[in-house]
């Protein structure tokens, strides 16, 4: 898997601690410590009663590596156009 282009990163719904370790150039026990201690941005880690669970989602992690980019949509909005269309609004009543 050639992992610089994004075309070819698949489909997968967690990345495990030894491919992340491997792919940073870390040991396991760094992804591990970092995703506990919440200083990691890709993942997370839950204790479930004496055992460790981790999560990493391949997304965040890929974009972490910049491996891929997340493009976020911007809104265009012209002088002329007053749609509130997917923005949230509070409404005050007196």
């Amino acid at each position: 898997m050639n992992e610089s282009n994004p075309e070819t990163i698949p489909k997968e719904k967690n990345i495990t601690i030894k491919k992340a370790a491997q792919m940073m150039g870390k040991s396991e026990q760094f992804i591990r410590i970092g995703l506990r201690n919440q200083r990691l941005p890709f993942g997370t880690a839950v204790k479930l009663s004496t055992h460790w669970t981790y999560h990493i989602s391949p997304q965040l992690f890929y974009e972490y590596l910049g491996l891929v980019r997340i493009e976020t949509k911007e809104k265009v909005q012209s002088e002329n156009n007053l749609s509130l269309a997917g923005t949230k609004c509070l409404a005050l009543y007196p």
